[in-house]
């Protein structure tokens, strides 16, 4: 993928030449259509822009990862998706990172939207 290929440039380079090619990194990932691949294509981007100390790039390109797993259907996708996320921002506390782990939480919420997570356990009596 050109995105991870210009991450792992742009994670490599120097100080003055990592920024052109991590700002054109993260913008790489729109042509990829499919949402797990597009989230997943993110975390590398995400990982250098935390690395440099940029966590408001970070916490912009993580909104739009969570954001467009949201339009998948396949939940071992997504999971897999979460977790190359979650690789790309654990060491890093903050916004970023908060993302990733409300995603997982928010999708076991119950589609009604009354807050009580689904069982399949059965009531006890």
């Amino acid at each position: 993928m050109r995105a991870q290929a210009l991450a792992h440039l742009a994670w490599h380079a120097s100080e003055g030449e990592w920024a052109p090619l991590a700002a054109e990194s993260a913008p790489a990932t729109e042509a990829i259509d499919e949402p797990y691949q597009h989230a997943s294509g993110l975390a590398r981007p995400i990982r250098v822009y935390l690395d440099r100390c940029r966590a408001g790039d970070a916490e912009r390109w993580m909104a739009e990862a969570i954001s467009r797993l949201a339009l998948g259907e396949n939940p071992v996708s997504r999971a897999d998706a979460l977790n190359v996320l979650w690789d790309a921002a654990v060491p890093y506390p903050g916004a970023a990172r908060d993302a990733v782990l409300a995603a997982p939480v928010d999708a076991c919420a119950s589609p009604r939207g009354d807050g009580r997570a689904r069982s399949t356990r059965a009531t006890p009596r």
